[in-house]
This record gives structure tokens, sequence and C-alpha cells, in this order.
């Protein structure tokens, strides 16, 4: 379990530090509504689901044709929070919609669950909404063997254009195929410098592996991981939120696919990881950023996993004396030597180049020798 006196980050924390002093009001708004975010995002690089429909209100709802809509697409309220109202379709049969779960819906029950949606059922604050259908996402296949029938995505929390944490969340037949822990899905800690996963939460507890699963296997990275952190970072340069979630979903043709943002991020991300949030955003609360890529080397950097980063060999440090090891056809002559820093070649002795008849008075030759341990 996490020491609840060691840097853990509470609501209470994260709403009048983070959010009241990063994000503004005007900030959070635009981050509730999914349609301008992701129009605003898309228009300057930020890779998005396709949009294909959007109904504003009961009068479009009325004249809406549904005849128009592809079978795999997925509906969305505009202002939903933790996955509500979402609902993924995989086919058509005749009129009807299909979802991934394979329940059949009537035309009618769709245009039902719409009219709730207008309603604002579904919205963060239960005001009027607006609904949209857009292109449903086909797992990615490193992805697909670890999850139950719905998306799985991966939440990045940034703070100071540097991405601080992050987890995978896996749908479950517990959760119905949703990416919601509070529902029951898996949150994956991902190591920030390999996008290896580190730990596994369920609900409140940790967890050995993943429920009718088992364990992801022992070379697994999440792909494209450093595009993904790189576009969680560019996400808050461009929104200007001082504190925000990311959430990305990789498509098997498209990969990295921003699917929202959030201004009030959650916080079981630290189970997941089993680290304290707060004590990494002191961490790197002072370190001036100027760009995205750069925020990726901090993170990178700062909170990488030392076992999961590259071994770097140590260079040897060599005195002014060594102990050389000369290689001359079969021969192997152990001789002491003089490291001059100032010269540019190797220089023999008389009496040596003359035991060895190596070269001619003056002139060069080509020797090979082992110095410090190295050729």
């Amino acid at each position: 379990m996490l020491n609840l006196n060691k840097g853990l980050l509470g609501i209470n924390a994260r709403n009048l530090i983070y959010i009241k002093k990063g994000n503004t009001a005007e900030g959070v708004r635009f981050a509730d509504s999914k349609l301008k975010t992701k129009h605003y995002l898309s228009a300057r690089g930020i890779p998005v689901p396709k949009l294909i429909s959007v109904i504003q209100n009961y009068d479009e709802l009325e004249k809406f044709d549904f005849g128009s809509v592809p079978g795999n697409v997925v509906l969305k309220p505009n202002r939903g929070a933790g996955g509500e109202g979402i609902i993924a379709f995989k086919e058509r049969q005749g009129s009807n919609f299909v979802t991934v779960n394979g329940k059949v819906m009537s035309v009618d029950d769709v245009r039902q669950h719409i009219s709730e949606t207008l309603d604002g059922r579904y919205s963060i604050n239960q005001i009027m909404d607006r609904a949209f259908f857009e292109q449903r996402i086909e797992t990615h296949h490193a992805i697909a063997p670890y999850t139950y029938q719905g998306l799985p995505d991966i939440r990045i929390i940034v703070f100071n254009m540097i991405p601080v944490m992050a987890m995978l969340r896996l749908p479950t037949k517990e959760s119905g195929g949703r990416a919601n822990m509070a529902q029951g899905a898996v949150g994956v800690g991902i190591d920030l410098g390999s996008g290896k996963p580190t730990h596994m939460a369920k609900k409140k507890k940790i967890i050995a592996e993943i429920p009718g699963i088992g364990k992801f296997d022992k070379d697994f990275v999440i792909p494209f991981w450093d595009e993904m952190l790189l576009i969680s970072a560019k996400c808050q340069l461009i929104t200007n939120l001082g504190f925000l979630a990311v959430d990305i979903a990789l498509d098997e043709a498209s990969g990295p696919i921003l699917l929202e943002i959030n201004a009030r991020a959650g916080l079981k991300v630290q189970l997941a990881n089993k680290a304290p949030l707060r004590k990494r955003l002191e961490q790197i609360k002072d370190i001036k950023v100027t760009t995205p890529e750069k925020g990726v080397r901090v993170a990178k950097d700062v909170f990488g996993l030392k076992e999961n980063k590259p071994k770097v060999e140590e260079e040897k440090v060599i005195g002014l004396e060594e102990v050389a090891e000369l290689i001359v056809g079969e021969k192997r002559l152990v001789l002491k030597s003089k490291v001059d820093p100032k010269r540019q070649q190797t220089v023999i002795s008389e009496s040596l180049n003359e035991h060895l008849d190596l070269m001619g008075e003056g002139k060069e030759a080509k020797i090979k020798f082992n110095l410090g341990g190295k050729r």
C-alpha cells in the first residue's frame, strides 16, 4: 500500500493547488467539451477519431437519418464523464445496431439514448448536452489480448509540460467492457522511461494478474510509447491547461489517437503505479521546459525506472603509465607504456622497433595493441 504521509495527492490538494491555480474556469469548460477539444486539437496536428455526425438538439434528432450511420461507430455524449453514456457498435443488422457486447438495439432504442443524452443525463453537471457519432477505434493487436471486449486506453498525467505518471486502463468482464476503474477495470502502471508495465490495480487493491486473462508477457512494451508521451505534452502546450490527464487509445491502423483531455485528472493512477503523484509534481514544478520534446526527455530521465534504462558502459579512466599488450602476428607482448595526451599517434621505442622489425627508421606502420582492456 502507499504511504499516505509521503507525497500522495488527495482530492482537496488536487483541486486547490493544481486545478484551481493551473486551470482557469474557461479552460476547464473547454476541456469538458469533447467536440470543442477534438476540433481544436485536430486543427493543430493532434490525431483524433473521425467525426461522423453531431446531433445538437431534439429537432435534429427528429430529422436525423440513422440509415446514414455505419455499423462500426461509437455514440458519445459531448460532456460525458467516466465513460457514462458511451455506446460502441460493431455492425448493423438491417436497420438495427449491434454493440460490441452483442446487444441488438433498434433505431428507436438508439434515438431514446440520444434523447437522454440531450437531456443531460450523462453530462458532468446534468445540463443540456449534445450527442455525436465518431469512428470506432480497433484495439492495437499488442494490447488486444489483455482486454475484455471494450476499448483500453492510456491515461497520461501532464504538469509543467512534463508527463509525470501514466497507466493503461483495461476493460474487464466486471466493468462491462469499459475502461473505468470505478466499475472494475484494471489499471496498469507504466514506467515512463520504457513503456513497460509495472504494477496492476483493481478497485482499491494491487493484483498479480488480469482477471480471466493472466499476466503480461515478460517482453511486453506499450507500442508508440514515446509518441504518446509527446502527444500528451503537446496537448498541454496547446490548451494551456496547467494540470491535465490525456487519454489516448492505440488504433490498429493509425496508432495513437487522442480520445479526450480531462481537466480533473483522477487519482487512481497513484495506486496503479504504487507511487505518490504529489511528490512527482513537486519534483518538476520549477524545471524550465520550453518544448514538448524537452518535457518528454525530462519525464523519461526523472521518472523512468533505473532497471528499465539501457545500461551505459562506464568509461574507463587510464593513468599516465599503463600496461599495454602489443599484438604482432601470433605474438602478444606485454609492455610498459606511457600515455601522452598531446600526441596524435602511437610511438614505439627504437629498441623495440629493432627487436620486432616493424618498420624502417622514421616510417609509419599499423600496429594493434590493447590498453586498459580495450583494443
